[in-house]
């Protein structure tokens, strides 16, 4: 077991006898707490019977004629039946002091009511009421007194008894308090003693052994005793002396080997000055080179730059053009909007111009009927004779109008012919013109592809500058980037060489330590 748990052992142990001694107090404490409560309860109830006894002796040799004795009888009535309710739920009343209670209240009752009488009766008849208080007081309150003494008698035993019960508890309290407690001290002492023993012991065996370790003996080890914090102690020293000891006894072997590897070192470290100072000459040469490269770089980058400039101007004149061809081709889709109308307007013409025709010749044959119409009023007038005079001229009338309308109709109808004719001219010659103009809107759109396509194209040549641009740039840097980089390892060459020869002189330090390291480890017993 170790260490800690015996301490919580101990401490447990210490905790439960405490423990052990609260609950036997608080046992001890509440019975006694409850007897004090019947002791405090008896003396009350004695007080009361003796101030009872004194209410009822106060009014005995009271006077029934004066006016004041009615008040006091009322006064020690009311006092002496509230103490009887007060006693009588008090809990140390049992079924005798209850029956003699009972009897007490009987005879304070009855004393009460015939001294009342004497009261009342003092008016008529003096004399006899003073005779009343006497003879009452022997018949009715002298036995209510003995009553009460009797009670107060049994109240004083109830008393002694309940404070022997009392003064035993306390000397029980003491005892079952004291004892555990002093019982309990000399167990932790005790333990604490044995414990602190052993411990010391133990402790006295570790420091003679590392008294030795102090001088340099890593053979000896601590003891390792038990399973507590010492022993996990002991056995983590003894591991830590353990490793000590492996290390030095390599250290020791090692030694020669860092004497003979500082011997190498220098060899290496004056090869190392020889080589640097060749690379710092190749470096040199290397960084004119990167400098010549970066100019040569600089100038095929302005020229592409130049490129790019003239490339940009192209595609906005190709841009343009294409902006023109787009124009061009939306007028000549115009055109041929405008030349659909007209077309349409012309068909529309020779068609109205075909129905003036049928309207005409319409027109004629009506000209034609009336003109025959005409004839044969003419013929019917002339059969008439004197009577279709009249209307023979009419006839004739009518006659010429139609021939007008017929001769009238016939010039419409070789004016709406020619209107025709020269309709149908314009309408040959305005198809003939639709398709050269669809035949313009086809070759505008096939321009306006073709610039699209030149456009697109300068713009991927234009990307293709920017980036050859942007890739010449990169390099430009790239290439002073490398100079610089260069300058840099030539004076890391440098410095690596100044290093080396350092190292020459650590590696002459470095085998003046393996010596000292040496003699140093010989001062341990391995």
């Amino acid at each position: 077991m170790n260490i800690n748990k015996k301490m919580w052992v101990l401490s447990g142990a210490t905790a439960i006898s405490i423990i052990l001694v609260g609950v036997f107090a608080a046992y001890i404490l509440s019975s006694l707490r409850v007897d004090f409560g019947h002791y405090k309860s008896q003396i009350a109830t004695s007080q009361q019977l003796f101030e009872m006894k004194a209410t009822g002796l106060s009014v005995a040799k009271g006077d029934p004629i004066l006016p004041s004795t009615k008040t006091a009888l009322d006064a020690a009535n009311v006092k002496i039946n509230a103490l009887l309710k007060s006693i009588e739920a008090s809990h140390v009343i049992d079924k005798k002091k209850s029956k003699l209670l009972k009897q007490i209240k009987s005879l304070w009752a009855e004393y009460f009511k015939q001294f009342n009488s004497a009261i009342n009766m003092a008016q008529d008849s003096p004399q006899d009421a003073l005779q009343i208080p006497d003879s009452i007081y022997g018949l009715y309150l002298l036995p209510m007194i003995n009553d009460i003494d009797q009670l107060v008698k049994e109240n004083q035993g109830l008393e002694s008894s309940s404070d022997g019960i009392i003064s035993k508890q306390m000397a029980m309290i003491l005892w079952l308090i004291l004892t555990p407690l002093v019982a309990g001290g000399l167990f932790v002492v005790a333990s604490q003693r044995l414990l602190a023993r052993d411990l010391r012991k133990r402790v006295f065996r570790v420091l003679d052994v590392v008294k030795f370790l102090e001088q340099g003996d890593l053979t000896k080890r601590l003891p390792v005793e038990g399973r507590d914090e010492l022993s996990s102690i002991a056995s983590s020293v003894n591991g830590f002396v353990d490793k000590t000891h492996s290390i030095l006894c390599q250290v020791r072997e090692s030694t020669s080997d860092v004497s003979n590897a500082a011997s190498e070192l220098f060899d290496a470290s004056a090869h190392v000055a020889n080589s640097a100072s060749s690379q710092n000459e190749a470096a040199s040469s290397v960084a004119a080179t990167v400098q010549q490269l970066a100019v040569s770089i600089g100038q095929v980058t302005e020229h592409a730059k130049s490129a790019q400039s003239f490339s940009v101007q192209s595609g906005e004149l190709s841009t343009q053009a294409g902006g023109v061809v787009l124009s061009a081709t939306n007028e000549m889709n115009k055109i041929s909007e405008y030349s659909r109308g007209s077309s349409s307007l012309i068909k529309e013409l020779e068609d109205r111009s075909s129905d003036i025709s049928n309207i005409m010749q319409v027109i004629k044959d009506v000209a034609d009927q009336t003109n025959l119409l005409a004839l044969n009023a003419a013929i019917e007038a002339a059969r008439a004779g004197e009577q279709g005079r009249g209307f023979s001229v009419v006839a004739d009338e009518i006659r010429n109008l139609a021939m007008r309308t017929t001769q009238s109709t016939s010039e419409i109808a070789q004016i709406v012919g020619q209107i025709q004719e020269a309709t149908e001219a314009v309408s040959l010659s305005m198809e003939s013109g639709l398709q050269r103009v669809e035949q313009g809107v086809l070759l505008a759109q096939q321009a306006g592809q073709s610039m699209n396509d030149v456009t697109e194209s300068t713009v991927k040549v234009e990307e293709s500058i920017d980036y050859i641009c942007n890739a010449l740039t990169e390099q430009d840097h790239a290439s002073d980037d490398i100079a610089r980089k260069i300058d840099r390892i030539a004076m890391i060459i440098r410095e690596d060489a100044e290093s080396a020869k350092n190292t020459v002189e650590t590696a002459k330090k470095l085998d003046g330590l393996s010596g000292t390291l040496n003699t140093a480890v010989s001062q341990f017993q391995l």
